[in-house]
């Protein structure tokens, strides 16, 4: 479990310190409202979705994908040690499988904010004629 917890905060590291360099451009792209006389804005937005997020979302959804099924087995693991052993599941602590879980969480709330800013950058691109 090591090594994978090892490989997860490397790529998840990664992706969060693009994610957080481009995080200015990403949020001001998606509360740009469409404006026909600013050209400029609908440029920024549609460069922003494209090159920015469009990537961001890929990389983030391949990732949480792949997490997904330790994700299910460890908290389904965790269920049944808790219903086994009730107040002494705590004795059966492990860190490791504590931070693949929360890497696990940050990669899902990750995805489901580049899915939601890519929807409204999509959305005021459609008012475009």
């Amino acid at each position: 479990m090591g090594d994978i917890l090892s490989a997860l905060s490397i790529v998840f590291g990664i992706l969060f310190a693009i994610f957080l360099q481009w995080f200015p451009d990403i949020s001001k792209a998606s509360k740009t409202k469409y404006n026909p006389d600013k050209a400029q804005d609908i440029d920024f937005v549609t460069t922003t979705q494209r090159y920015k997020v469009a990537p961001l979302l890929v990389a983030s959804l391949v990732l949480t994908f792949i997490i997904l099924p330790l994700f299910v087995d460890i908290v389904w693991e965790s269920l049944v040690i808790l219903y086994m052993h009730s107040y002494n599941a705590f004795a059966h602590y492990d860190i490791i499988l504590s931070v693949i879980l929360y890497i696990s969480c940050l990669s899902i709330t990750l995805s489901w904010y580049l899915v939601s800013c890519f929807l409204k950058m999509r959305k005021e691109l459609k008012k475009k004629p």
